[in-house]
């Protein structure tokens, strides 16, 4: 019996949908694993599907997210056959609320097939937390716990002991002079300071390894849908 071709998306044109550097755990695996010609949409900005600092919110799930992206930089690239893009999320373990739990997806969309795939990685190794300032040393205090200036910290006022970002908002943290700054101009405006982690992928290493660890289950579901197309073949 012929065997039915089995899918692939190799030697295909593929855009991913970032602005954060994720190209840089996402690309080698899917470039040398799935044989993907992987490119960067142009003049692209990913903060308009939602921003971790607030000034967006996300509108629908991750996925509805991902998905989103993925039209938007087909929108960009109309030649691109595959789009390939992540959607992270963050907050209390269901089970464990006093733990932080990390969840990561990376969606492959391919225009021509109309597939989608999708890589998901879970876990508790996430610096994902933030805490309510008072004074300046409290916040190096908390800076040193999250593993700052490896991993950024953004600054946002607090007012009634809530993130008040139209107040004041500061990105791109990666001094402890600009820490303290920016938290003394925080209290001085609001009262208090609420500091968190940056989960932007470009500031946050440990959340760019669970970027490659989706990624990589992503791959395992690739080779998993060409396994099966053999064994519905041969059955």
């Amino acid at each position: 019996m012929a065997r039915a071709p089995t899918y692939s998306v190799a030697g295909k044109d593929a855009v991913l949908a970032t602005m954060h550097g994720k190209e840089r755990a996402i690309g080698p695996l899917v470039e040398t694993a799935l044989g993907l010609r992987l490119r960067l949409p142009s003049a692209f900005d990913t903060d308009t599907f939602g921003t971790f600092s607030r000034e967006i919110a996300r509108a629908g799930s991750p996925l509805d997210a991902a998905r989103a992206k993925v039209a938007a930089a087909f929108a960009r690239e109309p030649d691109a056959q595959v789009g390939v893009s992540s959607e992270g999320s963050f907050g209390p373990h269901p089970s464990f609320p006093f733990m932080a739990l990390g969840r990561e997806i990376v969606v492959l969309i391919d225009r021509e097939t109309g597939m989608e795939l999708v890589g998901r990685h879970a876990d508790l190794a996430t610096n994902f937390d933030h805490a309510t300032i008072v004074h300046p040393q409290e916040a190096v205090a908390f800076a040193e716990r999250v593993g700052f200036p490896s991993h950024g910290l953004i600054v946002i006022g607090a007012k009634d002991g809530r993130p008040a970002a139209d107040r004041f908002l500061r990105k791109n943290i990666d001094t402890i002079c600009a820490l303290s700054d920016s938290v003394a101009q925080a209290i001085a405006l609001c009262g208090s300071a609420h500091v968190e982690t940056d989960m932007r992928a470009h500031r946050n290493p440990r959340r760019m390894r669970a970027i490659k660890r989706a990624t990589i289950d992503l791959v395992r579901q690739t080779g998993a849908l060409a396994q099966d197309a053999v064994v519905r073949d041969s059955a």
